[in-house]
């Protein structure tokens, strides 16, 4: 970051540098100073509509919607794509849609960059996943493995078909296609999370192990902000208090997301220890978040339907 710094205080005019910051920034979670950056970069190039300027409104796209200003992401998309009709771009807008609400609108995104490139994995998976969010999951599981069968080493596509077999208490299946998410990209928390979870509800000795894991794949910043805090919970080292005193903290849609993630791992602790009044608490405030694009959230579900049956 100190390089990028450096290039724009010798060319302060200039729109590249602001350009690569504001990637950098998005990059590293930092989606308020990506937004300014690519604002910045839109105005040192003066022209708004040239295709140079639509992975500009892509990045801005993408920060915002992940600030939860899910209109204002969409508005940017859009402009995109009325430069560059670009599957990338029609991904950006099918993300803030389906945040926003319009799942149609998102669908009809998805196909649309299926269209425009038909060995895109990235679109298969998140129409995948958004298919299963809609109850279809037989469509979802067509998509993952499309995905799959496009790119084996989309790793969004394994970890989201182990969701299915985890939801459905199917360990085997979920325990070998979560491993294969974990190897792909050993960065991602919630892989060795969800190992943890079945490992551990298995009675399987090996189950810290996934936490050791999950947190040394870890840089030392990201260990202490979520998801790594929860790592560390599971480990034992952060009291529920901590752990939803963190949930608080970040955008709109992040705060949404972490306590619906905050609640469900505690409610399968609840589960473990076999305090099932507590857990059908604590999955049913996982649900009240309305945080219904996380994982956690359909898994709330699947968990108090089977409580449910006892």
């Amino acid at each position: 970051m100190y390089d990028l710094n450096s290039i724009i205080r010798l060319n302060p005019e200039g729109w590249r540098g602001y350009d690569d910051r504001a990637w950098e920034n998005l990059r590293t979670g930092d989606y308020g100073k990506a937004v300014a950056d690519f604002t910045t970069a839109l105005e040192k190039r003066h022209t708004f509509t040239e295709p140079e300027d639509a992975p500009l409104y892509c990045g801005r796209a993408e920060s915002l919607w992940l600030l939860g200003e899910e209109q204002r992401a969409v508005a940017d998309a859009s402009t995109a794509i009325s430069i560059k009709a670009d599957a990338g771009a029609y991904i950006d807008r099918a993300l803030a849609r389906d945040d926003a609400g319009d799942i149609e609108g998102a669908r009809s995104d998805y196909r649309s960059a299926i269209t425009l490139d038909s060995k895109d994995a990235i679109a298969y998976d998140d129409l995948g996943w958004l298919e299963f969010r809609l109850g279809q999951v037989s469509k979802a599981m067509a998509d993952y493995e499309k995905a799959m069968g496009i790119d084996s080493k989309h790793p969004l596509a394994w970890r989201n078909r182990a969701l299915v077999w985890f939801d459905r208490q199917q360990w085997d299946k979920a325990l070998s296609d979560y491993r294969r998410a974990a190897k792909l990209d050993p960065t991602d928390p919630y892989a060795h999370i969800r190992l943890y979870l079945i490992l551990a509800r298995c009675h399987d000795p090996a189950a810290r192990r996934e936490l050791d894991t999950g947190l040394a794949n870890l840089t030392d910043d990201v260990k202490s902000q979520w998801p790594g805090q929860v790592l560390q919970y599971l480990q034992g080292d952060l009291s529920d208090e901590a752990l939803m005193s963190a949930a608080h903290v970040g955008s709109r849609k992040a705060v949404a997301d972490q306590l619906c993630e905050g609640c469900f791992y505690r409610g399968e602790l609840a589960l473990m220890r076999g305090d099932d009044s507590e857990a059908r608490h604590l999955l049913t405030e996982a649900l009240k978040s309305g945080a219904r694009t996380t994982d956690e959230y359909f898994s709330a579900q699947a968990e108090l339907e089977s409580l449910s049956r006892y």
